[in-house]
């Protein structure tokens, strides 16, 4: 019983980190607890999922697939808090608007939106708009990207150093290097929701999000020495939009 408390304490901690859900129940909350919270971060995102694929079918009942795709993306924002596409916004305009180390990480720490994170989130959002809008898979398509591009994300942490002051920084609690045990589950969780996939994609999207992890640390490493809060949000939005396009090449195929 004790074990179980502590994954329900790590799943429930990984839920309020992640999303604006509310956790009515009193928490072991430290650095360590929230640290090993990154376990369940696929399992957040799949819960996330759920949520946008229950917007879309309760929507497309009344409202055309436009309208539904539309509110997906809403519910995705409201649940979130827009929580990755604010890191996406802050690591485009610090990463975009100046060339020394500290004046990017100076930028992003900025909680005024410039010119490129503005971009940022424009194009994301219609991509992610249009390649919903073209998906036949909705549903299947929405649980997978946002369980699997959490597991990403979350992945960054266990081998990339840590660039930003960790006093100053949305990513503290993440700050220390993630365990063995909690890449295994994290990574455990995205595996199984690959199962709702064709065998070809499930490899496709695998390999193309490990060739997207290898490009973005490396340039992550080259610009401020390591991650983030910042990228991991963006790391998140930029998989999410990896796992689409590469379900959408798939279409014609098998899916």
């Amino acid at each position: 019983m004790k074990a179980i408390r502590r994954e329900l304490n790590l799943l429930l901690l990984a839920l309020g980190f992640l999303t604006r859900i509310p956790v009515n129940m009193q928490l072991d909350y430290n650095a360590k607890t929230l640290n090993a919270s990154s376990r369940y971060f696929t399992v957040i995102g799949l819960l996330l999922g759920l949520c946008m694929s229950l917007a879309y079918v309760a929507s497309s009942q009344i409202f055309p697939a436009s309208v539904a795709v539309l509110f997906v993306l809403i519910s995705n924002l409201l649940l979130t808090g827009c929580f990755h596409q604010d890191g996406l916004a802050d690591m485009a305009d610090g990463f975009g608007g100046a060339f020394e180390r500290q004046r990017k990480l100076d930028i992003m720490k900025d909680s005024r939106l410039g010119t490129y994170g503005s971009c940022a989130l424009i194009v994301i959002l219609a991509m992610h708009y249009v390649l919903l809008l073209e998906l036949e898979a909705v549903v299947v398509s929405i649980l997978v990207a946002q369980a699997v591009s959490r597991c990403l994300a979350a992945s960054i942490i266990y081998n990339t150093p840590y660039a930003a002051d960790p006093d100053a920084s949305k990513a503290k609690p993440l700050s220390q290097a993630m365990s063995d045990t909690d890449l295994l589950v994290l990574l455990g969780c995205a595996a199984a929701m690959l199962l709702l996939l064709p065998l070809q994609v499930a490899l496709s999207i695998v390999l193309v999000l490990l060739l997207f992890r290898y490009l973005f640390k490396r340039y992550i490493i080259s610009q401020i020495g390591g991650y983030t809060g910042d990228c991991l949000g963006a790391s998140q939005q930029l998989s999410e939009t990896c796992i689409y396009l590469t379900l959408l090449a798939w279409q014609g195929a098998v899916l």
